[in-house]
């Protein structure tokens, strides 16, 4: 009898043993996971911002933005849409390249780009080319915006127009963007509000 008594303690603790074995390497696996999806995001964290530096230091600087201002807006932008950050530098990365997008009307330009993806659904560096292309030339720029849903009218497209060819493109920049919020803004901010956007931020952060 004292022999099966042994044997059974022997039996449960060695079960026991391996409960907690089992569950030390689950939290060694959870610990090793987390530790790598880690090191993968703060990789694409750094290519994305040895991207901005390398495209501003292409383009001369025209734009009139700094890498610490591109991201300072792309983790603002983060906490309140549900983009993440880095996929915000890789849209200001795309619009960094058209020269003619400068000063206050390129993190202008940036939240266009955020509205269109949410609205239209579609890829964020598409919508930043898209904004891009229609601020770098308007006159002809505005058509992709229209074949994707923003409308102008015959009115409109000719204001753009006369403003380029009269030397006032800032003019017409602030035109079509302006034109772009009344139909789209702040649709990527309201998205961020909703508990599907509240889940992304958590996430992205």
């Amino acid at each position: 009898m004292a022999y099966k008594l042994a044997e059974a303690y022997v039996e449960f603790s060695q079960k026991g043993v391996n409960a907690v074995r089992s569950g030390v390497d689950r939290i060694k696996g959870s610990f090793a996971s987390a530790a790598s999806s880690a090191n993968l995001m703060a990789a694409e964290a750094e290519k994305q911002t040895a991207k901005l530096a390398a495209v501003l230091a292409s383009t001369g600087g025209v734009s009139g933005q700094t890498v610490e201002g591109l991201e300072a807006h792309a983790s603002a932008l983060q906490k309140v849409t549900a983009f993440e950050d880095d996929t915000v530098k890789g849209a200001q990365a795309v619009l960094l390249t058209f020269k003619k997008i400068a000063g206050d009307t390129f993190p202008q330009a940036t939240e266009a780009a955020l509205d269109l993806a949410t609205v239209f659904e579609g890829d964020l560096k598409g919508a930043a080319m898209m904004v891009g292309k229609a601020l770098e030339d308007p006159v002809r720029g505005i058509t992709a915006l229209r074949r994707a849903g923003v409308s102008f009218t015959k009115d409109q497209q000719e204001v753009i127009k006369s403003l380029v060819e009269t030397g006032k493109a800032a003019e017409a920049q602030g035109m079509i963007l302006k034109e772009i919020s009344s139909q789209v803004g702040g649709a990527a901010r309201k998205v961020g509000e909703t508990t599907a956007g509240q889940v992304a931020q958590f996430k992205n952060a």
